[in-house]
């Protein structure tokens, strides 16, 4: 039976021997036929979180994305420190994670975010510069909740607040009009 691992490593580094894995993938054909029930809670937490893990490697393979290694080590961290807070539930939402790598895909040329995780364990990206925030909540439906602040020209002492839900198809041309070309999306 073939049987392949995956180690994950908090941090990138050249020479990866020697090191103990933060945490390891290990897929097998025979993984669900093994299973005597499969709707027990310990396993479908183990299924989300090799889901979730897979997703993950995923994203660190992915040419499309432009700043793949830092997403995939950001959401190895979360996933760690969300698995030592309360072991019994799962890492990352799995849901919320597919939407982001959605999100990834459709957008190739976005920079690096600052990522956190919700109470329910849905990915939260946030691009902060000077006075400007663009935030993006990853909902497991499939929907992104957003909010973005920026200065306004016309009156100094406010500033422009954008919020809605949209899809990952749809958010950037939604916030398009906004110009994030120059702090959230590379130019070019």
């Amino acid at each position: 039976m073939p049987e392949a691992a995956y180690q994950y490593f908090e941090s990138p580094s050249v020479n990866q021997e020697n090191r103990n894995p933060k945490f390891k993938i290990f897929w097998r054909e025979d993984a669900f036929t093994q299973r005597e029930d499969a709707f027990t809670q310990s396993d479908l937490v183990s299924t989300k979180d090799e889901q979730a893990q897979e997703l993950i490697l995923q994203i660190r393979k992915s040419f499309f994305i432009f700043n793949q290694e830092s997403l995939a080590n950001q959401l190895i961290t979360l996933f760690n420190f969300a698995k030592e807070e309360r072991p019994t539930s799962p890492g990352i939402s799995v849901n919320s994670l597919s939407s982001f790598y959605d999100f990834l895909k459709l957008n190739t040329n976005i920079r690096t975010p600052n990522l956190s995780l919700s109470p329910d364990r849905n990915i939260y990206a946030s691009w902060r510069v000077e006075k400007r925030v663009f935030s993006a909540h990853f909902l497991p439906e499939g929907d992104i909740r957003f909010v973005l602040f920026k200065p306004n020209k016309r009156h100094p002492k406010r500033k422009i607040r954008v919020t809605g839900i949209a899809t990952s198809d749809t958010l950037m041309e939604i916030i398009a009009p906004e110009n994030l070309s120059d702090w959230v999306l590379y130019e070019g």
